[in-house]
This record gives C-alpha cells, structure tokens and sequence, in this order.
C-alpha cells in the first residue's frame, strides 16, 4: 500500500503533556507531529476532549442556516420550513458521527443546543423570553441531547444485528 506522505501526520492521543515527540520516517520523509487531526470530517484533539470538532461543526451549521435565515424572512409559514430543513439539512450537520463525540462533557455540546435555539427563534419570531421548552415544542423538534441519544441507541442496536 502507498501512502502519501505529504499528506500523513501524527497524533499522540493522551492526556499527558508531551514534550518531545519521537522522530517517525515513512518511505524515507519524516512525519510532522500534529495536536489535532481530521479523519472523515471528524477532528480529532490529542486529548479527545471533541472541543475543536463541535466548534467546526458549529461553524458549518452556522454557514448552513444562513441561507435558510433569508428564505425564512420572507415566508408566512417558517416554522414549518424549519422543521422540514431542520431534518434534511441542519441536523445532520451538527449530528454527523455523533456515536464517536457526543460522550463529551455537556458544556462542550452546549454551543450546538444553542445553535439550535437561535435557528428556532429565528425561524418561529418567538420574543426573546420564549421558553426553549416552547420553542421546541411548537416545531416538534427534540432538544439536541435527546436527539443524539436516539441517534446513538439506534446506531449501537444496529451493531447488534450484524
């Protein structure tokens, strides 16, 4: 097999701080060291805390609903719009390989729920003391642990059958 070693990095995953990594040789080039790496759009931090992933996909579920945020102004029935986009696009964004990062601490999923939250006042015009709780309730959607924790059950009951 060959590989590209331009394009091969390393990664120490712990929780110890190193100081000096070894030197490691692929087909005669040496292999940069790197503290966070991208596998299947999944970032990995040596650590394994997610922090960088979820701040990714935050950033891409930002980009994501900006386009809907313009629709969304101009049309009568939004809550409905966002509901239907919310299944199709939005969600699948911030839930992607969820199995693998959503055992992270909650305060680091956080900025996703609250993501979510803005999507949903914008989209319902609700004031700014609406209940999330409301929110979600008058779009029928999940708040976004409740989601992944479906999303996970179903993905490791899936495991079970093959």
């Amino acid at each position: 097999m060959n590989l590209n070693t331009s394009k091969t990095i390393a990664t120490l995953f712990t929780r110890k701080q190193i100081k000096k990594h070894p030197q490691i040789h692929l087909n005669g080039k040496e292999i940069k060291w790197e503290s966070n790496s991208s596998y299947l759009r999944v970032t990995l931090d040596s650590k394994l805390s997610w922090r960088n992933h979820i701040q990714k996909t935050c950033q891409k579920a930002t980009t994501n609903l900006a386009a809907l945020y313009l629709r969304l102004r101009n049309e009568i029935n939004a809550s409905a719009e966002l509901s239907a986009h919310n299944k199709r696009n939005f969600r699948p964004t911030m839930t992607y390989a969820s199995p693998v990062w959503s055992g992270c601490k909650p305060n680091y999923r956080k900025p996703l729920q609250t993501l979510q939250n803005k999507a949903l006042w914008e989209a319902t015009g609700a004031p700014c003391f609406a209940r999330t709780a409301d929110l979600h309730g008058d779009v029928s959607a999940e708040m976004l642990d409740d989601h992944l924790r479906k999303l996970n059950v179903k993905f490791y009951k899936g495991l079970d059958q093959k």
